[in-house]
C-alpha cells in the first residue's frame, strides 16, 4: 500500500499540474490551429495563383518580372515562419502578431 508519505508524487485534486509539470498551453495550441490554417491558405496561393501567374508574365513578355519574383519569395519565407511555429520549432509569432518576413 502506498502512503501520502512515500514520496510519490501524484497531481492535486483541485486541477493544479504536479510539481515539476508545465501545464498544457493551451493558448499556443489555439494560435498554432490559426496559423496552420493560415498557412494552409498561403501555401494553396503560392501553389494556384503566384507560380502560374509567374509563368504567365515569363510567356508573355520573355523575361521574369523582379517585384513578381520578391513577392512570391516573401511568401515562401512567410509560409515557413508559419510553419516554423506551428511545429513548435520557433516561439515567434508569426504576422499578423510579428513582422512579416523580409527577403
Amino acid at each position: 500500500m502506498s502512503d501520502s508519505t512515500s514520496g510519490d508524487t501524484y497531481a492535486p485534486q483541485d486541477g493544479a499540474p504536479a510539481a515539476g509539470r508545465l501545464p498544457f498551453p493551451w493558448v499556443r495550441l489555439l494560435y498554432a490551429i490559426g496559423f496552420g490554417f493560415i498557412a494552409w491558405v498561403m501555401f494553396w496561393l503560392i501553389v494556384l495563383f503566384l507560380a502560374p501567374l509567374h509563368y504567365i508574365v515569363l510567356a508573355i513578355t520573355g523575361k521574369p518580372n523582379e517585384e513578381l519574383k520578391e513577392m512570391t519569395l516573401r511568401a515562401v519565407h512567410y509560409l515557413v515562419e508559419l510553419l516554423v511555429f506551428v511545429t513548435g520549432s520557433g516561439e515567434e509569432k508569426p504576422f499578423p502578431l510579428g513582422p512579416f518576413p523580409k527577403v
